[in-house]
């Protein structure tokens, strides 16, 4: 297991109840029912759009739910559950970085 620089790597992600807009109304969906776990999947809570060239082993999933514990973070989860990295929304390097060194290190 590899941990970062974020206080959040390394640590299983919560499984909570997020607030979904479905045909108008809002719908309570658990967060692991988003997963597939089959891939990482990048989460990111907060409505900034996050331009990413991510592998095709990672999904990303917009989260606009400010109940959230994980509100305006973007969070990187492994296919275990765990979280691989973490940074705020402004902030995309620490998991650029993970998946560069971890998950498909490139070699010089």
């Amino acid at each position: 297991i590899r941990y970062g620089q974020h206080d959040l790597d390394g640590q299983r992600l919560l499984d909570f109840k997020l607030r979904e807009p479905v045909s108008g109304e809002l719908t309570a969906t658990r967060i692991y029912s988003l997963l597939d776990y089959r891939f990482f999947t990048l989460l990111v809570f907060g409505d900034a759009p996050i331009t990413a060239d991510l592998p095709a082993y990672v999904k990303q999933i917009q989260i606009n739910d400010e109940s959230s514990p994980y509100a305006n973070q973007l969070i990187l989860v492994r296919p275990d559950t765990y979280i691989a990295a973490s940074s705020a929304l402004n902030d995309l390097a620490p998991i650029t970085a993970y998946l560069d060194s971890v998950v498909y290190p490139r070699t010089t």
